[in-house]
């Protein structure tokens, strides 16, 4: 599969929507959403692919989702799927990388499916990082439904897509073995209560989104030291939470 195919696949459904609904429900969603204001479907849908700063990417993604929640589905459906189109793809990509015997279609349909799901269900404790979060959450759903399709090839030692040595996740194996990556986006509601927004984002750009400590404290100017006490702090504070 490549993001071709189930650009594709979105392509028909979006088309459906900009001859028929789509202008009428865009401008109804206009009114309750003020980051859509101005914008026609075509726009829409290009600002989720053109050069501009991910905070506005997802400012758009967010009205679209809540939108999506509104209803009606089907159209606004269209029109997110038809957003995330590219990323889409590129998670299936990964999944095929590692268990090739998936079927391009199967899992071209089975990604649309969970990204609706994620955007229907999935906590909004804002926009920031949402096309990263729903990429990530469909990315496992897909592993977990061709594991599940496929359970043989789940057996065998798959080549990574990054072509890294297995032997490499040794030492991580055993924290990751119980948990649940989809189950640490559950915890996003308290973690937002429980902690001041910096030490929020510390923590979720960290943790998550694995960036690193030393790249946040130049960006903070700050030192090394310093951003690992503070991130340090704050998931203590969790821990009684999370437990």
């Amino acid at each position: 599969m490549t993001p071709l195919t189930m650009s594709a696949l979105t392509r028909r459904s979006f088309e459906e929507v900009v001859d028929r609904d789509g202008p009428r429900n865009l401008a109804e969603a206009q009114a309750l959403e003020p980051s859509l204001a101005g914008l026609t479907l075509a726009e829409l849908v290009g600002l989720a692919r053109a050069e501009v700063p991910l905070s506005r990417q997802d400012e758009v993604l967010g009205a679209v989702v809540r939108s999506y929640r509104r209803g009606p589905t089907k159209v606004w459906g269209a029109i997110l799927l038809e957003m995330l189109a590219p990323a889409l793809g590129g998670a299936a990509n990964e999944v095929i990388a590692w268990q090739p015997v998936s079927d391009a279609d199967d899992l071209c349909q089975q990604a649309a499916l969970e990204a609706l799901s994620a955007a229907a269900q999935m906590p909004l404790w804002g926009d920031g990082w949402l096309k990263r979060r729903i990429v990530f959450r469909v990315r496992i759903s897909l592993l977990r439904w061709s594991a599940a399709q496929y359970p043989q090839a789940s057996l065998d030692t798959p080549k990574r897509p990054d072509g890294a040595d297995d032997a490499d996740d040794v030492d991580d194996a055993d924290d990751a073995a119980d948990a649940d990556p989809i189950s640490l986006f559950e915890l996003l509601d308290t973690m937002g209560c429980v902690l001041s927004r910096q030490e929020f984002d510390l923590v979720y750009r960290t943790t998550v989104l694995k960036e690193e400590l030393v790249e946040l404290a130049r960006e903070m100017g700050s030192t090394f030291e310093a951003v690992r006490k503070k991130r340090d702090r704050a998931l203590l504070q969790l821990r009684p939470h999370a437990a």
